[in-house]
């Protein structure tokens, strides 16, 4: 096991260093594992009979026993251990938000990380002040304060469960307890957290168990002055009416966590940029890893679950890659059943990271973690043309010349009302089809453009696939070299027809065409039973419920289309 620097490393050591948590496990543990599979296809399968499954469940490994501890000196028990087992059966996965397996296995983290790094620095160290020269009998001596400065602590879920408040029934309400500072000391207590030496922490981790059924990372990085909320399902609608995820009972616990350690610290609603006379006070709390360009607190990137059984997988994960310093989103929700999960079982087993279950790690940033700032671009008709020939898969040379009468400005102005005169508007060349329309008439499908184009620095060609394009050029008699008023704009909008398109006309011209185009693509995407469904928020416009008789009128054009097809190819 080693400890490298990131910056020293190219794109494909550190990629194989953190693509290790995912490779197969050893022969051996690979049969066996298959064999759990096995196994737990016939304890989980309501159809054999009470005798076969008796006899058959004799000599399992694999068991539903919710009481029997499964590995010693741990509280996990046999039906926790099937847990991180049972993804092959079809609709009968067994969710991983099991509290004593995730408990368990951060606590291991916890235990090795901090043993390793303690190691690196005192040998660190010792090199550090041989080169110096100055290694004399009391330097040699490990400092009194090397034992304090641990990597990483952590809260039991169930430990910070506590300072939820209950109700006169026994059960969890929204607010937490009225002795919160006094639990949340004796808590710090326990884990021997003081002010002092939660500063040297890389990470404060605590998993979180919400409402029972799902599961979660929280947490504090000290260093680098952020605290986090990893929910792998935000955005999935969750909340409980009249909840948030930002006054949700474990953010605000988190943030009162914060201030037992620390009272001094200040931070900003969305981590808005605030003047502050003491910059070490400044922290940010990020809690929309997973929600991307839907994200208002500028919070870092990380993988988003997309089952209904993996938050657990994706719990632990995110802390290994946290701890061991990896980056969160060197993995895909894929990797988790192939073969995370199968490789936190045997390393429990075995109760430590060690031999094939063996990784390196990465060196921690001691840097402040900044929102990431969105690099803003003035809009203007020039570049807007670059947009929709990346977009819309036109190139350059299918421009036109520009002629006095085309409507085209030369000046690039945004567009307006007036900017075109009524005389060249109405000539219909110039209109915008219908859906009937549009899907009569359709051109072929037009081709992704070569990916020829420099990557911006936060992607990696290696991970992520540029589309050239959000939808196939829509047909809808756009013309690129012509530059259309607001009014055509509109008035296409109406006729195709689109909702919800007022908001977007007060925006500038060139925005208000790329939304009217992308909508009108995605429209025609539905229409025409493309198997890859639109993205989200896209398709929010056309009347398909409201408007029946257009509906009917597209779907009436794009059976025509097809007979014509079939007439033309007989």
């Amino acid at each position: 096991m080693a400890i490298f620097d990131p910056a020293e490393l190219s794109e494909e050591k550190r990629a194989f260093i953190e693509q290790k948590q995912f490779s197969v496990p050893p022969s051996e543990d690979h049969h066996r594992f298959n064999k759990w599979q096995e196994e737990c296809e016939v304890i989980f399968n309501t159809e054999h009979k009470l005798g076969e499954y008796v006899k058959a469940c004799e000599r399992f490994e694999m068991s539903n026993d919710k009481v029997t501890i499964a590995l010693t000196d741990t509280k996990i028990t046999r039906f926790d251990v099937c847990c991180l087992v049972n993804w092959t059966i079809s609709a009968e996965e067994l969710a991983t938000d099991r509290q004593n397996v995730v408990n368990e296995y951060l606590e291991m983290i916890v235990e090795h990380v901090n043993k390793e790094r303690k190691k690196a620095k005192a040998t660190e160290m010792a090199v550090q002040a041989a080169e110096e020269g100055s290694a004399t009998i009391q330097s040699r001596k490990k400092p009194a304060t090397l034992a304090d400065q641990l990597s990483c602590k952590m809260i039991p879920v169930k430990r910070f469960a506590e300072i939820r408040g209950v109700n006169g029934f026994g059960f969890f309400v929204g607010s937490l307890i009225s002795d919160l500072d006094g639990e949340l000391t004796r808590m710090l207590e326990e884990i021997n957290c003081t002010p002092t030496n939660f500063r040297n922490l890389d990470y404060h981790f605590i998993p979180i168990h919400d409402k029972g059924t799902h599961m979660m990372l929280m947490g504090l990085a000290p260093k680098q002055k952020f605290a986090f909320v990893v929910d792998s399902c935000m955005g999935q609608n969750f909340c409980a009416p009249g909840e948030t995820p930002e006054n949700s009972w474990y953010r605000l616990g988190l943030q009162a966590l914060l201030m037992a350690l620390d009272p001094s610290v200040k931070y900003t609603k969305n981590n808005v940029p605030a003047p502050a006379t003491d910059p070490d006070r400044s922290w940010y709390i990020y809690g929309q890893y997973v929600l991307r360009s839907k994200k208002t607190d500028k919070s870092p990137d990380a993988v988003q679950q997309r089952d209904n059984y993996n938050c657990g997988a994706f719990t632990t994960t995110n802390a290994f890659c946290l701890a061991f310093g990896y980056n969160l989103e060197c993995y895909t929700e894929d990797k988790l059943d192939k073969w995370k999960k199968a490789r936190v079982a045997f390393e429990l087993m075995q109760q430590r990271f060690h031999g094939e279950y063996e990784y390196d790690m990465l060196k921690l940033s001691e840097e402040e973690l900044k929102p990431v700032e969105e690099e803003e671009e003035e809009i203007s008709a020039s570049n807007f043309d670059s947009d929709l020939e990346m977009q819309h898969g036109f190139v350059e040379g299918l421009r036109g010349p520009v002629s006095n009468d085309s409507g085209y400005e030369r000046n690039g102005s945004e567009g307006s009302d007036g900017e075109v005169s009524k005389k060249v508007e109405s000539r219909r060349r110039r209109a915008f089809y219908t859906a009937a329309q549009a899907l009569k008439y359709e051109r072929p499908r037009v081709k992704p453009l070569p990916d020829n184009k420099p990557w911006p620095s936060q992607f990696s060609k290696k991970k992520f696939q540029r589309a050239a394009f959000l939808y196939p050029t829509p047909s809808v008699n756009f013309q690129l070299e012509l530059t259309y008023s607001k009014r055509e704009l509109k008035r296409a909008c109406r006729n195709f027809p689109l909702t919800g398109w007022k908001p977007w006309s007060k925006q500038s011209q060139p925005v208000f065409l790329e939304w009217m185009l992308d909508e009108m693509a995605a429209t025609l995407s539905i229409l025409r039973g493309d198997r890859v469904p639109p993205a989200n928020n896209l398709v929010g416009g056309f009347g398909i419920k409201n408007n029946t008789e257009t509906t009917e009128t597209a779907e009436t054009a794009g059976k025509r289309k097809r007979s014509d097809r079939e007439e033309g190819s007989s």
